[in-house]
C-alpha cells in the first residue's frame, strides 16, 4: 500500500513534487485557489483539495486523511500558512517537509528594504516611472506614490484588476499575464515603460528573481529588493527530491536531446516544441537557450561531463532538454552526450541540419553533396572541391569563409561559383552569391555555411601516376607500374599515417596522398 502524502503546492516546486510523486505515492495536493488548480492540469493520478484552510482545518484534514507526511511547498511570502501547516502537522502527529528557495541578497547597485511599505518610503523620495512586481495583494501599501508614474505586474484574475483599480493604478498601467518570465520578457516590458525602478521580492530562482534582476541591468534599472522572510528549517528543492527519491518510486529522469534547427524557432519540429514544453529545464550553451526564450530555468552548460554532473546535482529537473544548434546527427556535440549518458532513459529528436536548409534557399539539391565541417576539425579542403561537384562547409574558428575563399583562390580555383549564409533563419539572415575571389575580401558571420560548386569536378579513379606527371631529373622514382602494385598490396586505409623512408621525387607519397586525401 502506497504512503498518503499531502502536498501544498501553488508554486512551480509544487507543480514539479506533484508530477514526481505521483506515481509512487497516494498524493493529495491542496491550492488555495481554483486558478491554482489550473496549473496542476495534466498531471494524472493525484486528489486536488481547493480551497483555504485555517490551522484548526488543517489538523482535522491531517488526521482524517492519514497522511504520512506533509509536503509544504508554498510561497515563501505565505508566512502565515507555513506556520498553519506545522503547528497543524505537529497537532495530527505527522512529520512536514518544507521547501525552500534560495535567494542572492548581493546585488549590485539595488537598494534593499524589508517590507512592501518600506519599499513605498524609499521610492516616495525617488523620480521616474516603477514597474510594481510583488503581487496585487499588497498593491494597496504603495499608497501615496503617484500613480501616473506605477505600473503593477499581476495575474490575469478578476482579484486582481480590482486591487489594482482600489490602489488607483491606471487600467492602461495594468500588465495582466502569467509568469515565470523570461529575461528578454522582463527587459521588454521595463523598456516599454521607460521604467527607473523595478520593485521584486527575494523570490528565488524559481520565482523568476534572477530574470528580473538581469533584465533591470540590462535596462539601467534600479531594484528595489524586498527580503524574503526569515524562513523555517527545510531543504531545497533538490534536497528534498534527493530524500524522496530514497524512500518512493519517482517519476523516472527523462533526457531529450535536441536538434532546434539552423538557431531560429521557426524551424523546430512539433516533437521538439512537445518536448521543450513539458521538460522542467533547458539546458545547452548560452546562445541557444536564449534564443529559445522559453519560460524555463535554464543551464548555460554543452558540454558532455558538465550537462552530467547538472544532472546528479539538480535530481529534481525530472524531465531535461538539452538543446543543440541544428541536426544532433550532423557534426553534432550529440554524440558524445550520448556516450556520457549512457544508463539514462533518453529521447533524441532531430532538427534540420543548416546545409539542408541552405540547399533549399540556393535552389539546389543536397543528396549529391559533400556535407562537411571545418569548425574544430580539419579537412583537406581543395581536394575535397575538386573532386565534388557540390559542397557544404560548416565554417568556425580560424576556418572563416573569408579564409576558405582564399584557399581556393591560391590553389587556381577562384571562378568557382561560391555563397555564404550569415545566421540563417535569424531575422538578420544574409545570404551572399558570387566566386571565391570576388568573396574573399569580405567579412563574414564566424558560424557561417559556405557553398561551393564545382562543374568540372575530378572524376576518375587513377592507379599509377603517369611518370612524366612528376619532375624527376636525376632524382630517383618509384615507377608507375611498380608504385600501383606496391599500394595495392600495401591497402593503405583513409586514415592511416604513412612514413616514405629514402622518398626520392615522393612518388609513392604523392599517390598515397592523393588516394586518401582526408
Amino acid at each position: 500500500m502506497k504512503d498518503r502524502i499531502c502536498l501544498f503546492a501553488g508554486t512551480t516546486e509544487g507543480r514539479q513534487l506533484a508530477s514526481l510523486l505521483k506515481d509512487g505515492a497516494d498524493l493529495t495536493v491542496c491550492v488555495a485557489t481554483e486558478y491554482g488548480e489550473v496549473l496542476l492540469d495534466g498531471i494524472d493520478k493525484i486528489t486536488v483539495h481547493t480551497g483555504r484552510m485555517d490551522e484548526a482545518q488543517m489538523t482535522l484534514f491531517f488526521s482524517a486523511q492519514r497522511f504520512a507526511l506533509v509536503i509544504d511547498a508554498t510561497h515563501p511570502y505565505a508566512a502565515e500558512v507555513t506556520a498553519n501547516i506545522a503547528a497543524a502537522a505537529k497537532a495530527a502527529c505527522v512529520p512536514v517537509m518544507r521547501i525552500l528557495r534560495e535567494s542572492d541578497r548581493n546585488i549590485p547597485n539595488a537598494v534593499y528594504v524589508r517590507s512592501v511599505s518600506e519599499a513605498r518610503d524609499v521610492l516616495l523620495e525617488k523620480d521616474g516611472n516603477i514597474l510594481l512586481t510583488t503581487g496585487a495583494k499588497e498593491l494597496s501599501a504603495y499608497a501615496g506614490l503617484d500613480m501616473a508614474h506605477v505600473w503593477a505586474r499581476v495575474l490575469p484574475l478578476a482579484s486582481s484588476l480590482r486591487a489594482c483599480e482600489e490602489a488607483g493604478i491606471p487600467a492602461s498601467h495594468i500588465i495582466a499575464a502569467q509568469g515565470p518570465f523570461t529575461f528578454e520578457m522582463n527587459l521588454a516590458q521595463l523598456q516599454a515603460i521607460g521604467a527607473s525602478w523595478l520593485v521584486t521580492k527575494a523570490s528565488g530562482k524559481s520565482g523568476g528573481f534572477e530574470e528580473k534582476i538581469a533584465a533591470a541591468k540590462a535596462a539601467g534599472v534600479t531594484p528595489v529588493i524586498i527580503g524574503a522572510p526569515p524562513q523555517t528549517r527545510g531543504l531545497l528543492l533538490d534536497e528534498a527530491v534527493a530524500q524522496l527519491e530514497a524512500k518512493y518510486a519517482l517519476t523516472k529522469r527523462t533526457v531529450f536531446v535536441i536538434g532546434i534547427g539552423p538557431g531560429g524557432t521557426e524551424f523546430l519540429t512539433a516533437k521538439a516544441k512537445n518536448a521543450l514544453e513539458c521538460c522542467d529545464a533547458v539546458i545547452g550553451a548560452k546562445s541557444v537557450t536564449d534564443a529559445l526564450a522559453l519560460q524555463k530555468p535554464s543551464y548555460p552548460e554543452y558540454l558532455p561531463q558538465k550537462v552530467c554532473d547538472l544532472l546528479k546535482t539538480h535530481p529534481s529537473i525530472r524531465r531535461a532538454a538539452v538543446v543543440m544548434r541544428g541536426d544532433v546527427g550532423f557534426f553534432s556535440g550529440a554524440k558524445k552526450l550520448l556516450e556520457a549518458l549512457d544508463g539514462v532513459d533518453v529521447t533524441v529528436i532531430p532538427g534540420v541540419a543548416s546545409p539542408v536548409l541552405f540547399a533549399a534557399q540556393l535552389g539546389v539539391s543536397w543528396d549529391d553533396a559533400a556535407l562537411v565541417s571545418l569548425h574544430g576539425r580539419t579537412l583537406n579542403l581543395v581536394r575535397t572541391v575538386m573532386r565534388n561537384k557540390k559542397t557544404f562547409i560548416l565554417s568556425g574558428g580560424d576556418h572563416t569563409p573569408a579564409r576558405i575563399f582564399e584557399t581556393l583562390c591560391e590553389y587556381g580555383l577562384d571562378g568557382l561559383a561560391c555563397a555564404v549564409g550569415e545566421r540563417l533563419s535569424y531575422p538578420d539572415e544574409k545570404i551572399t552569391r558570387g566566386t571565391a575571389a570576388s568573396l574573399k575580401d569580405a567579412a563574414y558571420d564566424p558560424l557561417s555555411i559556405v557553398y561551393i560548386e564545382n562543374d568540372a569536378p575530378e572524376r576518375e579513379i587513377r592507379f599509377g601516376i603517369p611518370d612524366d606527371a612528376f619532375l624527376r631529373g636525376s632524382v630517383p622514382m618509384t615507377k608507375a607500374e611498380v608504385r600501383a602494385v606496391s599500394l595495392a598490396k600495401l591497402a593503405p586505409t583513409r586514415d592511416a599515417v604513412v612514413w616514405d623512408v629514402g622518398a626520392g621525387t615522393g612518388s609513392v607519397a604523392v599517390e598515397c596522398a592523393l588516394a586518401a586525401y582526408d
